[in-house]
């Protein structure tokens, strides 16, 4: 499945991975702690990226970019997951595409909200607020 996601273009088959994927996610810490042992963050990151200066062009290229955003809320519930988000430099992408302005916007706040929600998301807090995060939040 992910290296379905990981194609760069869009087509039916990316979305319909996506879409297993992230019903398999949803609460099965299982499956979180494999997809962040086989470099899943990393991927989904890639993936997202390309939606940080562009919107997608139909609504089935929508529901894909809203299935990659599940995926990754998913996989940050489990904690391990989260040093790799920081590490994989996802608060990064997070705050252009809340500057961007674009209709990732909506989604990479709800990931930021998993990324830095109770006490193990400390680290990720620290490093939004280095990177002057806050500004994006609050202009």
């Amino acid at each position: 499945l992910l290296k379905r996601v990981r194609v760069r273009q869009y087509d039916d088959n990316k979305l319909y991975s996506s879409e297993i994927l992230a019903i398999l996610l949803q609460e099965n810490e299982t499956n979180q702690r494999l997809l962040g042992e086989a470099d899943g963050i990393d991927i989904l990151l890639q993936s997202l990226a390309y939606y940080k200066r562009r919107d997608p062009h139909s609504q089935d290229e929508v529901e894909l970019m809203e299935n990659l955003f599940d995926c990754l809320c998913s996989s940050l519930m489990y904690t391990p997951n989260r040093d790799r988000f920081l590490k994989g430099e996802g608060l990064q992408l997070m705050r252009l595409m809340l500057q961007s302005k674009k209709m990732s916007r909506r989604s990479a706040l709800k990931v930021l909200n998993h990324a830095m929600c109770n006490a193990d998301g400390k680290d990720n807090c620290m490093k939004f607020v280095e990177i002057f995060g806050l500004g994006s939040l609050f202009p």
